[in-house]
Parts: structure tokens; C-alpha cells; sequence
């Protein structure tokens, strides 16, 4: 393809399009100029390239500007025998174009003006037209054409219409033949039109509550006092649109747009009742709009905003006041979620991936007392899950073929399906939730019971935490003491000036008598926290704190917990990495994946010596050594010999059981 052919030939054509108009001109020159036949052929070749695949849709300038191009390579073949022929190729293609195109006479020979003549007569027929007003669309066969005063047909019988907004519309059948005919169109006014003019173009008019149309284009010339008056650039300004059927009486004219405010205007009854043509002034509408800022911690995360991808996070963008919805889509995991803009709105949020839960559906051959109640139920799954994304079944899809077919598209984490126990009425089903590498859990559920799915929608939604609200105090409750009993401080708490082995008395000058009356106001802490024990006080820092996940708890589901943890990996780092991993491999030994678990340990980090932390990490790995059997005991040895050097650290969370003597008892047992 030629290099101006690439630029013009797949582009929106415009009116004022430079390389277009040039490549015409050019093609003129250099025959009338230079004699230049064949570069004269080949520049017209290209425009014809660039406008004939398009011909139907073309305005009126580039269709009239496509038949002179025809006309010029007419007379061009015309020139030398042996390109002669070609040249009733393209007077028949013009004719093809528009049958009323007259040749140039100054340029045409007598030769072509004649053949032209004839192959025009051979098969179209002149029709002068009477037209009242004027100004209608006129249509033959159906097809919109120029509404001029003649017009060539094609031979035989033409169904003609005239209409014209605001008036009747008229039809008549005309016999068009050899010698010229004429048809007269006057039609009668039966309602007023309105002409709308909107800033921005595109905007859709609703008259009366009913959609009645969308602006589009720019404003005509003609128009342009429009775009004066409004105090609007001709440019911002769309062409007008004509309300037709504007019967009498008061009407009222809304103007939407995405983006941009609505307007509303009552249209007064003279409008209505006057059965005339008003042009209305310019609705500007005024812009509203929000910004949009998305990032993940993941990786490989792409935008989606109402279903068009907008791509890569971090991403910011302007977005429409109004109702959105957002999705961020990554390699593994989903987000999603619904947006009510308004306007100067600052939205700021941060996608982690979750888990999506694919419901295989039921097997059509199998069947079970209370299916079609449990069926119910698990079509409402997803509306109450809140940690899941959910992965609906499709119709007629059998379990194991939806399972092939989500493990191959990497199209979920975790699987529901579900399978009889046992037969005769009440008989319970097992629901099975397992994750893609197999780790599975079954739930016992009665298809009668009032929520047959209530215990696995609450497990499914469980998530225990990985962190929660500390300031430096192992705290113990001791009989005999006035408060918590300080078992140990890290280095803040004891710069504040807090001492281990006494008890606290007050917290933020309230008496406090045990821990959980402690945790209680440390959840309420905003940053700072204060204590006292007796007469010192001291100020400490509220910072989060790790914890470990329970394991054989029934209030979780455990793949559901594997395949969060196997997310939230994605991105993290530093401590909440180390953190993720820990809990990760609590987990893997849920399903005494023991192995697994040690690959997540050794990769694991924590900066912290106090509460759960690298004494934790060296304790858990002699667990899972041990489980592996006595040819690791050498291993569990040294990594309880590691444990036992944190004195200060713990299992489950800052208050839980110390690792150091549970570590030493672990030596013990290896080593009687």
C-alpha cells in the first residue's frame, strides 16, 4: 500500500482532510500541467482507493469530489488506446456513484460526453420534482437521495417519497421511462419541530420523558450564531438535531450526557401550538466528573472500568460522576467493586486480589432428598459471600467437565461441589471445598434444615486476622495483682519507662484489672497509649502486631484460608511477607503438608525478638521436622535449639504461650 493510502484510507473522512485534497490536486497538476499521464493516474488511483470502499457513506463534497475523480481518469484512458476500454470502466463506476453527475465539458471529449450519454440512457430516466416546502428528505426504493429539483432513476416503476419534519409525509409510485417525467410533493403542516443544539455533541434529548434523539457533529456554518450567543466555540457545539411531532400544548426537553449535569426546560405551549420551526438556543451542559487513582500490591494487575479495559495498574484517570463499576483482573484472584461517583469526588483505592470460588454445580444424574431446596440455596451463595469472589456454574455443564475447564483457564482457586451421603428422606450432602492443588475440606449439610448452607457461608466468610493492635507488653493476668502483670517489654516500652515483672494499674488514667480490659482500650487507642504502674507513668506507641492463625478451628475453612494467604502473598514484602508465609505454612500443616510448610518457614522472615516472630518462625520449623520422621530429628534439633534463644517469643500472638520453655520440652522429647 502507498504511504498516503495507508494514512487516508481506513480514517474518518473530513471535509477539511489535507493529504486527501492534496493527492486530487496533484493528480490535476500533473496532467495539466506537467503532462504528466501516468503520475496523474496514479495520484487519482489513490483517491479512488480511499473513497470507494466507503461510497455509500460519503458526504456530499467527497461523493461529488469521488466523481470527478472518475471523470478525470475517464478522459485520461480516453487519451491512449490502449487504457481506451478502461475508460468505460470508470464512466460506469460514476455512474454507479450518481446518475445526475454531469461530465466536464471542458475536459471531456465529444467521444466520452456521447458514450456517457447513452450508457446513462440506457438504464436511468430524467424526473424533474416539484417539491412544497422545500428542504424534505426525498427517498426512492427506500433509499435517502439529495432532495434537488431533478434526479436520474433507474428504469421502471420507483416508489418516491417526500417527508419533511413538522409536515405529512406523501408517497406516489413513478413509472420512470426514456423521456423525462415530473412528480409533484406538497405536503401539509401538522405539528412544530424543535432544533436542538447541545455543548458537548453527543448528548442525548429526551422530549416528554420518551428518548427522542442524540446530538452529533459539529455546528454548520450556517450556525454559527448559535455558538456566539451561547458564548461557546463553534467546535464545542454539536450540529442540530430536529424534534419532530411537537403537537400542541406544554412539553418538557431533558438533555443527558455522560459526564456532564442534566438540564431540564419546560417548552412553553406557543412552541407546541404555533405548528412551526423554532431553533432553540445552545444547552451547555456543565461537566462532572471525579478522579479515579488504583494501585495493587500484586503484580500483573489490569483495570477494567464498565467492562473497558483501561489498563496496567497503578493507574489514574478521570472518571464520570455517577454509577460504575470497577474491576481489577490479575493473573490469579479477582476484585471488584461498585462505584457512585460524585462530582470532584477523589477516589483512592488499593485491589487485592481474592479468591475466586467456582460452584461446579449439581450432577443432572444424580439425585437426593431436598435437591431442588439445596439447589436454591447454592444459586444465592454468592450474594453472601464477602471475602469471595464467586464463580457461577454454566447451564447444563456437568461437575467434572467445569472442573477440567476452570483448571485449564486458571479460572479459579477454590471449588464447591457437593455430593450425597446417603439415601432416603433427610439424608445430608456434603459440600466439598478444596483448593487447585487438592487441599480439601467437606462440611455435613441437610438440605431441610432452615439454612442448609448457613455453617458454610460463615466459614467461607471467616478470616481470622494476621495482626492486631499492640504496644510493646507481654501481659499475663496473675491472681493477686492489681492489673495485667507485665511478663516482658520490648525496647520502646522500656525506654518509656514500663517495667517488666510489675503489674499495670491504670491505662489512659482508668483503672484496669485484666487483659482483656486492656485490649479493649488498646483497640480503641488512636496512636498513643498511656499506662501506668503505681506512681510512673508512661506513654506508649499503638503498632500492629503478628499473629498466628488457630489451626483445627471450626468457625474457618482452611482452603479458603490457603488461598487468600496464597494471594496476599503476591506483592508483599518485608515483614508482611515473613508474616504471610508463617501463616501460610500454619495452614499447609492444617493439612499436614509438612514439607510445604517448611518451604514457606525457611523463606519467611521477622524483624521483631518479642510476641510472634523469628523464635516463632525456628519453632514451627522443629514441628514440622518432627512430623516429616526420625530422619530429620538432627534438623527439628537445631531449629528448637534456634527457638529456645527468643525468650520473649510467643505462639498465636503477643499474650500467647512462650516459645522458648515449649522449645526446650521439644528437646527433651528428641533427646530423653
Amino acid at each position: 500500500m502507498a504511504p498516503l493510502l495507508a494514512l487516508i484510507a481506513f480514517a474518518p473522512l473530513r471535509a477539511q482532510d489535507p493529504a486527501l485534497k492534496d493527492a486530487f490536486q496533484q493528480g490535476r497538476d500533473l496532467w495539466a500541467k506537467n503532462g504528466d499521464r501516468a503520475g496523474a493516474t496514479a495520484k487519482l488511483e489513490q483517491v479512488v482507493a480511499a473513497l470507494a470502499p466507503q461510497a455509500k457513506t460519503l458526504d456530499a463534497e467527497w461523493r461529488h469530489r469521488l466523481c470527478q475523480t472518475y471523470n478525470l481518469l475517464a478522459v485520461l484512458d480516453d487519451r491512449s488506446p490502449a487504457t481506451r476500454a478502461r475508460s468505460q470502466e470508470r464512466l460506469q463506476a460514476l455512474l454507479d456513484l450518481d446518475p445526475g453527475y454531469e461530465l466536464d465539458r471542458d475536459l471531456s471529449t465529444t467521444r466520452l460526453l456521447n458514450a456517457y450519454s447513452q450508457m446513462r440512457a440506457a438504464h436511468f430516466g430524467l424526473v424533474r420534482f416539484t417539491l412544497t416546502p422545500q428542504g424534505g428528505d426525498l427517498s426512492v426504493d427506500g433509499v435517502d437521495r439529495p432532495a434537488s429539483g431533478e434526479a436520474w432513476l433507474p428504469l421502471g416503476t420507483r416508489q418516491v417519497a417526500y417527508r419533511r419534519p413538522g409536515y405529512s409525509k406523501q408517497e406516489q409510485a413513478l413509472t420512470v421511462g426514456t423521456k423525462p417525467a415530473s412528480a409533484t410533493f406538497t405536503l401539509e403542516r401538522v405539528s412544530s419541530t424543535l432544533r436542538i443544539f447541545t455543548s458537548p455533541s453527543g448528548a442525548q434529548v429526551l422530549l416528554d420523558g420518551k428518548p427522542a434523539g442524540t446530538t452529533t457533529g459539529t455546528l454548520a456554518a450556517l450556525d454559527k450564531g448559535v455558538a456566539d450567543k451561547a458564548g461557546v466555540p463553534p467546535t464545542q457545539v454539536s450540529a442540530g438535531l430536529v424534534l419532530d411531532g411537537v403537537g400542541p400544548g406544554k412539553h418538557t426537553l431533558e438533555i443527558q450526557a455522560p459526564c456532564f449535569y442534566s438540564k431540564k426546560i419546560e417548552v412553553p405551549a406557543r412552541f407546541g401550538d404555533a405548528k412551526q420551526d423554532f431553533d432553540l438556543e445552545a444547552f451547555v451542559l456543565k461537566s462532572s466528573a471525579g478522579t479515579l487513582k488504583v494501585d495493587s500490591p500484586a503484580p500483573g494487575a489490569e483495570l477494567f472500568l464498565d467492562g473497558d479495559r483501561k489498563g496496567p495498574l497503578p493507574m489514574a484517570l478521570p472518571i464520570c460522576s455517577g454509577p460504575h463499576d470497577l474491576e481489577v483482573r490479575f493473573p490469579a484472584g479477582a476484585w471488584s467493586r461498585h462505584l457512585e461517583v460524585k462530582d470532584s469526588e477523589q477516589i483512592a483505592l488499593i485491589a487485592k486480589p481474592l479468591p475466586r470460588l467456582a460452584y461446579l454445580g449439581l450432577d443432572p444424574s444424580t439425585d437426593f432428598s431436598g435437591r431442588d431446596r439445596m439447589a436454591q440455596a447454592l444459586a444465592k451463595l454468592g450474594e453472601r459471600l464477602t471475602g469471595l469472589a464467586f464463580v457461577a456454574p454454566k447451564p447444563a455443564e456437568l461437575p467434572e467437565v467445569a472442573m477440567g475447564r476452570l483448571k485449564d483457564m486458571n479460572g479459579a482457586e477454590l471449588f464447591l461441589s457437593v455430593k450425597p451421603m446417603g439415601d432416603g428422606a433427610g439424608a445430608p450432602v456434603a459440600l466439598v471445598v478444596s483448593t487447585l492443588d487438592g487441599a480439601s475440606e467437606t462440611l455435613v449439610a441437610r438440605p431441610f434444615d432452615d439454612d442448609p448452607i448457613g455453617d458454610l457461608v460463615a466459614r467461607l466468610n471467616a478470616r481470622p486476622p494476621l495482626e492486631e493492635p499492640g504496644c510493646g507488653l507481654t501481659l499475663l493476668d496473675v491472681e493477686g495483682q492489681p492489673g495485667p502483670f507485665v511478663l516482658s517489654v520490648d525496647a520502646a516500652a522500656k525506654t518509656a519507662g514500663v517495667q517488666p515483672l510489675r503489674a499495670l494499674t491504670a491505662v489512659n488514667g482508668s483503672p484496669c484489672a485484666t487483659v482483656a480490659e486492656f485490649r479493649a482500650k488498646l483497640a480503641q487507642a488512636k496512636g498513643n497509649l498511656s499506662v501506668s504502674q503505681g506512681a510512673v507513668n508512661a506513654t506508649l506507641s499503638v503498632k500492629a502486631e503478628p499473629l498466628e492463625i488457630p489451626l483445627n478451628s471450626d468457625r474457618y475453612s482452611y482452603p479458603a484460608l490457603l488461598a487468600a494467604l496464597r494471594l496476599r502473598l503476591l506483592g508483599a514484602k518485608g515483614d508482611e511477607a515473613g508474616l504471610v508465609r508463617l501463616n501460610l505454612a500454619l495452614a499447609l500443616m492444617h493439612f499436614r503438608r509438612y514439607d510445604q510448610a517448611l518451604e514457606q518457614l525457611k523463606a519467611a522472615t521477622l524483624s521483631g525478638d518479642r510476641g510472634v516472630c523469628q523464635g516463632t518462625l525456628a519453632y514451627d520449623e522443629g514441628l514440622c521436622y518432627r512430623a516429616l520422621g526420625p530422619q530429620y530429628q538432627d534438623q527439628a534439633t537445631k531449629a528448637f535449639q534456634a527457638a529456645a534463644q527468643y525468650p520473649a517469643a510467643t505462639l498465636l500472638g503477643p499474650d500467647g504461650p512462650l516459645v522458648a520453655p515449649l522449645a526446650r520440652q521439644a528437646l527433651d522429647d528428641l533427646h530423653p
